[in-house]
């Protein structure tokens, strides 16, 4: 009997729980906040670089990236590094490839860090490419207030427009 009272107790206690858990999620809801926000992918791509130190791996020749001449909209030097997804097939770059640009003015000051992430159903019209620009403390580049001061992140217009540019219809240039 006295198991049986305190099953009960626990399930009248777990109820209004619940429905106090319930009720205060309608009324965040109601009032436009959600509950649980959900963490954007150019912050877990960027948690992920830094987890797994992209500066450790190797640049497109098999050694560690050395400065090279870079181009608009790329700083003046460039420092490009692949994971070694992107490196078991340069020509064909799998899905799982990843590039990062780490873009430098000509004092060889880190100005901005790009990055392409090849995901199957990213964009599959573009080459299922993910674009994203960060700054050197790893927060996401935006576009100016006059363009909303959207992140710079996804299949981003400007960066699908030049990518359009590579041979093989690959969208990457490093093959080329």
């Amino acid at each position: 009997m006295r198991k049986l009272l305190l099953c009960l107790v626990f399930s009248g206690v777990a109820l209004v729980a619940l429905g106090s858990f319930q009720a205060a999620r309608k009324a965040l809801a109601q009032s436009g906040t959600r509950t649980v926000a959900k963490t954007p992918h150019y912050v877990k791509l960027w948690t992920w670089l830094r987890t797994y130190d992209y500066r450790k791996w190797n640049g497109t020749n098999g050694h560690t990236p050395d400065f090279k001449k870079g181009k608009s909209p790329h700083g003046k030097l460039i420092k490009t590094y692949i994971n070694a997804k992107a490196a078991s097939d340069l020509k064909n770059l799998p899905d799982g490839s990843v590039i990062v640009k780490e873009n430098y003015s000509p004092d060889k000051k880190l100005m901005i860090v790009t990055v392409m992430q090849r995901s199957r159903g990213a964009d599959p019209k573009h080459g299922d490419w993910y674009y994203a620009k960060y700054m050197p403390d790893g927060k996401i580049a935006r576009t100016p207030p006059a363009m909303k001061n959207m992140p710079i992140a996804g299949s981003f217009p400007t960066c699908i427009e030049c990518h359009a540019g590579a041979k093989g219809d690959d969208y990457a240039f490093l093959n080329d």
